[in-house]
């Protein structure tokens, strides 16, 4: 497992891939509503991090995944784990 990121990196992270400006993004930033990510584009930005951080999801975690403050939540529980 690597080491836990920030708030910042993790946004950073799905603001790249998914193509959008960091400085759009926060907590409370909805993946669908705000930022116009399709569940397809959301679900294969979860993979990759899932590969780059060495963590799992659950297929709960994606589906109930509504904003990014949400999905870092998650990643943070992970790592106490």
């Amino acid at each position: 497992m690597k080491k836990r990121i920030s708030f910042n990196e993790f946004k950073e992270f799905f603001a790249d891939r998914l193509g959008v400006s960091p400085d759009t993004i926060n907590r409370d930033s909805n993946l669908v509503m705000d930022l116009g990510v399709d569940s397809l584009s959301l679900i294969n930005v979860l993979f990759q991090f899932e590969e780059e951080f060495k963590i799992k999801f659950t297929g709960d975690d994606k589906v109930m995944t509504q904003t990014l403050g949400q999905a870092y939540d998650i990643y943070l529980s992970y790592q106490e784990e």
